[in-house]
């Protein structure tokens, strides 16, 4: 135990004698201005212009399937029932079910 604590008490001498951390803020100012030029320029913006063509045809494909898909349930001819009718149909098969 005696020998862990001199190696813990020499580790907290050799901190404090250590110099002091630099800040995040404290940059080389050639370091500064380089990344500042390449903010400014735009260079590490993320480039989606390729891929927005893609997703407006997506888009207009699935617009296109939800109107066919609602004109296609609207329109169904020879099968017009009521609600009643379908009520009793349903408690019908609800019946004959095992």
């Amino acid at each position: 135990m005696k020998n862990d604590e001199t190696h813990l008490s020499r580790l907290f001498k050799a901190a404090r004698r250590a110099p002091p951390a630099l800040e995040p803020s404290d940059l080389p100012a050639h370091m500064e201005t380089r990344i500042l030029a390449q903010w400014r320029s735009g260079a590490g913006e993320p480039r989606i212009g390729n891929f927005a063509p893609v997703l407006r045809w997506a888009l207009m494909g699935a617009a296109a399937v939800m109107l066919v898909s609602i004109a296609w349930a609207s329109s169904s001819p020879g099968d017009e029932q009521t609600t009643d009718e379908i009520v009793a149909n349903y408690e019908l098969r609800e019946e004959l079910m095992p």
